[in-house]
């Protein structure tokens, strides 16, 4: 006998309101929280160190802040920062340079 399975894609509210979220927070923050592959429901799980900087980027916001505050930037500028940089193949700055692996480990 043979089944159908459905395969249905729509976003749950919980992964739109994510997303909204993660959306307005990279505008504010200056930095992704998502990068390019990645599945918004693994990489944000409650619990992780991304997670807890949408967390704290939203309670700031919704607390009036236009800007991060120093604190928030202490806590996880350099974290996504870096984050953004080594999720690139080959890792390369902003001007385009490419990364040296002993570079690599100096950020890291």
């Amino acid at each position: 006998m043979h089944e159908a399975t459905e395969d249905l894609t729509y976003a749950s509210p919980s992964t739109a309101d994510l997303a909204a979220d993660v959306t307005r927070a990279e505008s504010w923050a200056g930095e992704p929280f998502l990068h390019r592959g990645e599945d918004p429901e693994q990489v944000l799980t409650s619990g992780t160190a991304r997670r807890r900087a949408l967390d704290d980027a939203i309670a700031e916001m919704d607390a009036g802040k236009a800007n991060p505050s120093p604190r928030w930037k202490v806590r996880y500028g350099l974290m996504l920062g870096l984050e953004r940089i080594l999720s690139d193949k080959p890792p390369r700055l902003a001007s385009g340079t490419e990364l040296r692996r002993h570079q690599i480990d100096a950020l890291a």
